[in-house]
Protein backbone atom coordinates (compact mmCIF):
# COMPACT_ATOMS: atom_id res chain seq x y z
CA UNK A 1 0.00 0.00 0.00
CA UNK A 2 1.47 3.12 -0.70
CA UNK A 3 0.10 6.97 0.40
CA UNK A 4 0.53 10.37 -1.68
CA UNK A 5 2.08 12.87 1.02
CA UNK A 6 1.81 16.80 0.71
CA UNK A 7 4.10 18.83 3.48
CA UNK A 8 2.32 21.77 5.07
CA UNK A 9 5.29 24.17 6.67
CA UNK A 10 3.88 26.48 8.89
CA UNK A 11 5.99 28.98 11.39
CA UNK A 12 9.40 27.05 10.84
CA UNK A 13 7.60 23.46 11.60
CA UNK A 14 7.54 21.41 8.41
CA UNK A 15 5.27 18.33 8.37
CA UNK A 16 3.99 15.42 5.89
CA UNK A 17 0.50 14.32 5.95
CA UNK A 18 -1.76 12.41 3.45
CA UNK A 19 -2.93 15.10 0.80
CA UNK A 20 -6.95 14.44 1.61
CA UNK A 21 -6.02 15.61 5.08
CA UNK A 22 -6.42 19.56 4.78
CA UNK A 23 -5.65 22.47 7.04
CA UNK A 24 -8.45 23.73 8.95
CA UNK A 25 -6.24 25.73 11.62
CA UNK A 26 -3.54 27.48 11.14
CA UNK A 27 -2.11 29.50 14.18
CA UNK A 28 -1.79 33.78 14.22
CA UNK A 29 1.10 36.08 14.53
CA UNK A 30 2.00 35.69 18.41
CA UNK A 31 0.70 32.69 19.07
CA UNK A 32 2.35 29.40 19.78
CA UNK A 33 2.36 27.16 16.60
CA UNK A 34 -0.12 25.27 16.37
CA UNK A 35 -2.03 23.35 12.99
CA UNK A 36 -4.96 20.78 12.12
CA UNK A 37 -5.66 19.22 9.47
CA UNK A 38 -9.25 16.96 8.49
CA UNK A 39 -10.14 15.23 5.75
CA UNK A 40 -14.14 15.11 4.03
CA UNK A 41 -15.73 13.51 7.65
CA UNK A 42 -12.94 13.94 10.67
CA UNK A 43 -10.90 15.64 12.71
CA UNK A 44 -7.45 13.37 11.63
CA UNK A 45 -4.42 15.85 12.75
CA UNK A 46 -3.19 18.09 15.40
CA UNK A 47 0.53 19.49 15.62
CA UNK A 48 1.65 21.74 18.46
CA UNK A 49 4.79 23.20 18.92
CA UNK A 50 6.19 25.77 21.83
CA UNK A 51 9.68 27.30 23.03
CA UNK A 52 10.87 25.74 26.25
CA UNK A 53 13.48 26.45 28.61
CA UNK A 54 14.84 23.35 29.81
CA UNK A 55 14.39 19.69 28.20
CA UNK A 56 10.99 17.77 28.73
CA UNK A 57 9.90 14.60 30.64
CA UNK A 58 7.81 13.26 27.96
CA UNK A 59 6.50 10.47 29.43
CA UNK A 60 5.11 12.58 32.02
CA UNK A 61 3.61 14.91 29.44
CA UNK A 62 1.87 12.27 27.65
CA UNK A 63 0.58 11.26 30.98
CA UNK A 64 -2.02 13.92 31.27
CA UNK A 65 -4.04 11.83 28.03
CA UNK A 66 -4.49 9.31 31.13
CA UNK A 67 -7.40 11.33 32.18
CA UNK A 68 -10.45 12.90 30.58
CA UNK A 69 -11.28 16.75 31.27
CA UNK A 70 -13.87 15.52 34.18
CA UNK A 71 -11.08 13.11 35.80
CA UNK A 72 -11.98 9.95 34.54
CA UNK A 73 -9.17 7.32 33.46
CA UNK A 74 -9.03 6.59 30.08
CA UNK A 75 -7.61 3.48 28.24
CA UNK A 76 -4.09 4.47 26.97
CA UNK A 77 -0.79 2.28 26.43
CA UNK A 78 2.34 2.65 25.93
CA UNK A 79 3.39 2.71 21.98
CA UNK A 80 7.00 1.58 21.15
CA UNK A 81 7.32 4.58 18.38
CA UNK A 82 11.04 5.23 16.64
CA UNK A 83 13.19 7.70 18.73
CA UNK A 84 13.01 10.59 19.12
CA UNK A 85 9.52 10.38 19.89
CA UNK A 86 7.39 8.80 22.47
CA UNK A 87 3.64 8.00 22.48
CA UNK A 88 0.50 7.05 23.77
CA UNK A 89 -2.59 5.25 21.76
CA UNK A 90 -5.66 6.25 23.25
CA UNK A 91 -9.15 3.74 22.56
CA UNK A 92 -12.57 5.20 22.41
CA UNK A 93 -15.73 3.80 20.90
CA UNK A 94 -15.20 6.23 18.25
CA UNK A 95 -11.76 4.70 17.17
CA UNK A 96 -8.13 5.00 18.27
CA UNK A 97 -5.84 8.19 18.95
CA UNK A 98 -2.08 8.58 18.74
CA UNK A 99 -0.32 11.26 21.00
CA UNK A 100 3.04 11.75 20.69
CA UNK A 101 5.68 14.16 21.44
CA UNK A 102 9.36 14.97 20.86
CA UNK A 103 11.89 17.25 21.56
CA UNK A 104 14.37 19.48 19.49
CA UNK A 105 16.85 20.18 21.83
CA UNK A 106 18.94 22.32 19.43
CA UNK A 107 16.00 24.49 18.94
CA UNK A 108 14.89 24.43 22.27
CA UNK A 109 11.69 23.47 20.44
CA UNK A 110 9.19 20.40 21.84
CA UNK A 111 6.09 19.33 19.32
CA UNK A 112 3.38 17.39 19.89
CA UNK A 113 1.41 15.72 17.79
CA UNK A 114 -2.21 13.98 17.92
CA UNK A 115 -3.63 11.59 14.67
CA UNK A 116 -6.95 10.09 15.14
CA UNK A 117 -7.68 7.04 12.96
CA UNK A 118 -11.46 6.52 13.16
CA UNK A 119 -10.96 3.20 10.94
CA UNK A 120 -7.84 1.47 12.97
CA UNK A 121 -4.35 2.61 13.72
CA UNK A 122 -1.89 2.62 10.55
CA UNK A 123 1.58 2.15 11.98
CA UNK A 124 3.80 2.62 8.97
CA UNK A 125 1.78 5.86 8.22
CA UNK A 126 2.01 7.17 11.23
CA UNK A 127 5.47 6.54 11.33
CA UNK A 128 6.27 8.61 7.94
CA UNK A 129 4.14 11.72 9.78
CA UNK A 130 6.04 11.33 12.56
CA UNK A 131 9.17 10.95 10.45
CA UNK A 132 8.49 14.05 8.60
CA UNK A 133 8.82 16.39 11.21
CA UNK A 134 11.38 19.36 11.10
CA UNK A 135 11.76 22.09 12.14
CA UNK A 136 13.54 24.87 9.73
CA UNK A 137 16.07 26.92 10.95
CA UNK A 138 17.95 28.41 7.92
CA UNK A 139 18.16 32.16 6.54
CA UNK A 140 15.24 30.83 4.45
CA UNK A 141 11.95 29.42 5.83
CA UNK A 142 9.82 27.59 3.66
CA UNK A 143 6.07 28.96 4.22
CA UNK A 144 3.82 26.16 2.09
CA UNK A 145 0.32 26.00 2.91
CA UNK A 146 -3.34 26.57 1.37
CA UNK A 147 -1.92 26.20 -2.08
CA UNK A 148 0.91 28.80 -1.22
CA UNK A 149 4.67 27.65 -1.82
CA UNK A 150 7.66 30.53 -0.77
CA UNK A 151 10.76 31.12 0.61
CA UNK A 152 11.33 33.66 2.87
CA UNK A 153 13.74 35.57 4.89
CA UNK A 154 13.47 34.22 8.29
CA UNK A 155 13.68 37.97 9.81
CA UNK A 156 9.89 37.68 8.36
CA UNK A 157 7.02 36.75 9.92
CA UNK A 158 3.53 36.21 8.85
CA UNK A 159 1.61 38.90 10.09
CA UNK A 160 -1.77 38.21 8.36
CA UNK A 161 -3.12 35.54 7.25
CA UNK A 162 -6.16 35.43 5.00
CA UNK A 163 -8.22 32.55 3.63
CA UNK A 164 -11.08 32.86 1.59
CA UNK A 165 -12.37 30.40 -1.24
CA UNK A 166 -10.65 30.64 -4.42
CA UNK A 167 -8.34 33.74 -2.83
CA UNK A 168 -5.68 33.39 -0.13
CA UNK A 169 -3.25 36.12 0.81
CA UNK A 170 -0.19 36.17 3.32
CA UNK A 171 1.05 39.35 4.49
CA UNK A 172 5.17 39.68 5.81
CA UNK A 173 6.68 41.94 7.89
CA UNK A 174 9.89 42.57 10.41
CA UNK A 175 10.37 44.02 13.50
CA UNK A 176 12.27 46.91 11.51
CA UNK A 177 9.88 49.23 10.28
CA UNK A 178 12.71 50.58 8.11
CA UNK A 179 12.62 47.42 6.15
CA UNK A 180 9.84 46.33 3.35
CA UNK A 181 6.69 44.75 3.74
CA UNK A 182 5.08 42.32 1.10
CA UNK A 183 1.86 40.29 0.20
CA UNK A 184 1.43 37.14 -1.91
CA UNK A 185 -1.96 36.06 -2.96
CA UNK A 186 -3.44 33.15 -5.25
CA UNK A 187 -6.28 33.72 -6.89
CA UNK A 188 -8.09 31.14 -8.58
CA UNK A 189 -10.25 30.66 -11.57
CA UNK A 190 -9.70 33.81 -13.41
CA UNK A 191 -10.98 32.82 -16.42
CA UNK A 192 -14.59 34.08 -14.72
CA UNK A 193 -13.28 37.38 -13.39
CA UNK A 194 -10.27 38.18 -15.14
CA UNK A 195 -12.32 40.26 -17.97
CA UNK A 196 -9.25 42.72 -19.56
CA UNK A 197 -5.51 42.11 -19.36
CA UNK A 198 -3.86 41.16 -16.61
CA UNK A 199 -1.96 44.89 -17.11
CA UNK A 200 -5.60 46.73 -16.42
CA UNK A 201 -6.38 44.24 -13.79
CA UNK A 202 -3.16 45.42 -11.81
CA UNK A 203 -3.43 48.95 -12.29
CA UNK A 204 -7.15 49.11 -10.67
CA UNK A 205 -6.10 47.21 -7.41
CA UNK A 206 -3.70 49.95 -6.23
CA UNK A 207 -4.99 52.27 -3.65
CA UNK A 208 -7.18 55.03 -4.73
CA UNK A 209 -5.48 58.89 -5.89
CA UNK A 210 -1.87 56.84 -6.35
CA UNK A 211 0.48 58.08 -8.80
CA UNK A 212 2.01 55.59 -11.01
CA UNK A 213 5.23 55.66 -11.61
CA UNK A 214 5.85 53.01 -14.21
CA UNK A 215 4.39 49.41 -15.67
CA UNK A 216 5.84 47.16 -17.96
CA UNK A 217 6.75 43.69 -18.43
CA UNK A 218 9.25 41.97 -15.50
CA UNK A 219 10.61 38.15 -16.40
CA UNK A 220 10.62 35.62 -13.86
CA UNK A 221 11.94 32.00 -13.86
CA UNK A 222 9.15 30.51 -14.98
CA UNK A 223 6.84 33.41 -16.44
CA UNK A 224 6.98 36.90 -17.51
CA UNK A 225 5.06 39.06 -14.64
CA UNK A 226 2.90 42.78 -15.41
CA UNK A 227 4.59 44.96 -13.19
CA UNK A 228 3.83 48.80 -11.30
CA UNK A 229 5.40 50.64 -9.32
CA UNK A 230 3.53 53.30 -7.99
CA UNK A 231 3.29 56.04 -5.04
CA UNK A 232 0.77 57.08 -2.44
CA UNK A 233 0.36 59.85 0.32
CA UNK A 234 1.28 58.57 4.15
CA UNK A 235 0.45 61.96 5.67
CA UNK A 236 0.86 65.36 5.37
CA UNK A 237 3.95 66.12 7.12
CA UNK A 238 5.74 62.61 5.55
CA UNK A 239 4.88 64.30 2.28
CA UNK A 240 6.71 67.68 2.93
CA UNK A 241 9.54 65.39 3.83
CA UNK A 242 9.33 63.96 0.55
CA UNK A 243 8.28 60.82 2.24
CA UNK A 244 5.80 58.64 0.40
CA UNK A 245 4.26 55.11 0.00
CA UNK A 246 6.18 53.42 -2.84
CA UNK A 247 5.08 50.26 -4.12
CA UNK A 248 6.05 47.50 -6.31
CA UNK A 249 2.98 45.15 -7.89
CA UNK A 250 3.89 42.02 -9.74
CA UNK A 251 0.73 39.57 -11.35
CA UNK A 252 0.72 36.48 -13.37
CA UNK A 253 -1.16 33.63 -14.22
CA UNK A 254 0.63 30.43 -13.82
CA UNK A 255 -1.32 28.20 -16.62
CA UNK A 256 -0.57 25.05 -15.31
CA UNK A 257 -2.32 25.56 -11.71
CA UNK A 258 -4.72 28.09 -13.67
CA UNK A 259 -4.22 30.68 -10.99
CA UNK A 260 -3.19 34.22 -10.40
CA UNK A 261 -0.17 35.26 -8.38
CA UNK A 262 -0.14 38.91 -7.20
CA UNK A 263 2.92 40.13 -4.95
CA UNK A 264 3.33 43.54 -3.61
CA UNK A 265 6.07 45.15 -1.98
CA UNK A 266 5.80 48.46 0.22
CA UNK A 267 8.12 51.03 1.67
CA UNK A 268 8.07 54.20 2.94
CA UNK A 269 10.54 56.21 1.01
CA UNK A 270 12.17 59.22 -1.02
CA UNK A 271 13.16 56.94 -3.70
CA UNK A 272 11.20 56.02 -6.79
CA UNK A 273 12.90 52.18 -7.06
CA UNK A 274 12.12 49.37 -4.85
CA UNK A 275 13.57 45.92 -5.11
CA UNK A 276 12.18 42.61 -4.07
CA UNK A 277 13.22 41.67 -0.34
CA UNK A 278 16.66 39.59 -0.95
CA UNK A 279 15.83 35.69 -0.55
CA UNK A 280 12.38 35.93 -1.18
CA UNK A 281 11.23 33.59 -3.79
CA UNK A 282 6.89 32.23 -4.99
CA UNK A 283 6.92 28.95 -6.68
CA UNK A 284 4.04 28.28 -8.92
CA UNK A 285 3.52 25.31 -11.35
CA UNK A 286 3.37 23.45 -8.43
CA UNK A 287 0.93 19.92 -8.99
CA UNK A 288 -2.08 20.17 -7.19
CA UNK A 289 -1.11 18.52 -3.94
CA UNK A 290 2.68 18.60 -4.69
CA UNK A 291 2.54 14.68 -4.21
CA UNK A 292 5.14 12.79 -2.19
CA UNK A 293 4.43 8.50 -2.33
CA UNK A 294 5.66 6.47 0.49
CA UNK A 295 5.35 3.25 0.40
CA UNK A 296 4.35 0.53 3.15
CA UNK A 297 7.00 -0.84 5.86
CA UNK A 298 9.52 1.50 7.63
CA UNK A 299 12.82 2.37 5.93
Amino acid sequence: MTWTLDRTCWRGLRIDHPVDWEIALASDFGQPGHCTFSDRHFHRLDVQWRNIQREPNLDLMLEKFRHGKTGEKRDISRLGLRAPWRGVLRTTPEGNVTHAARNFPSERLVVEVTIVWPSGRNDDLEDAILQSVMIDSGEERLWQAMGLSLSVPARYDLRENTSKVGRVQWEFATSDKKEPTFSVERLAMPGYWLKGPLRDWLADELPARSRVLRQDMMPLPTHRAESVVSTSRITPLASLRGIHTLRLDLAWVCPIEDRVYHLCVKQASRLEELALPEGLVVRCCRPVHNPQTVSQGRP
